[in-house]
């Protein structure tokens, strides 16, 4: 009879740390769906999810009305958008990270047997990620 075990850890850091001699230079993600969902910019990691906080979901037409305007689209069942820049409405600056797409870390553990020609094997991966908001 036979065994083997076999494990590992992985986990890397990414972080942009200058774009060119503007300091507040960004570089936006590809438009998917007409609307661009990833950011590049110093001190983040390349890339980073872009896009509105979300707080819930309008219940009614008056919580509706009571959060801050954003066109026409404050209505029951619409998502509700934070105002993140605080300014009572709701606009593109808004806009801020709202997470990444790089794990934390990464694992895996492979179990063998062999037993009279006969083998099982078994592997066991696992990602762990994050999210700012």
């Amino acid at each position: 009879m036979k065994y083997n075990i076999a494990a590992n850890f992985t986990q890397y850091k990414n972080e942009v740390t200058r774009l060119s001699n503007n300091e507040n230079e960004f570089i936006q993600g590809f438009p998917t769906r007409q609307q661009i969902y990833t950011r590049t910019e110093a001190g983040h990691s390349f890339p980073e999810f872009y896009g509105y906080v979300v707080d819930g979901i309008f219940q009614t037409q008056e919580e509706a009305d009571a959060h801050a305007p954003n066109g026409t689209y404050n209505q029951p069942g619409n998502l509700k958008i934070r105002d993140v820049d605080g300014d009572g409405v709701i606009t593109p600056d808004d806009r801020t990270y709202i997470g990444n797409p790089h794990p934390d870390f990464t694992t895996g553990l492979r179990l063998g047997l062999e037993y009279k020609g006969f083998d099982v094997a078994a592997t066991f991966y696992a990602s762990a990620l994050g999210l700012i908001v």
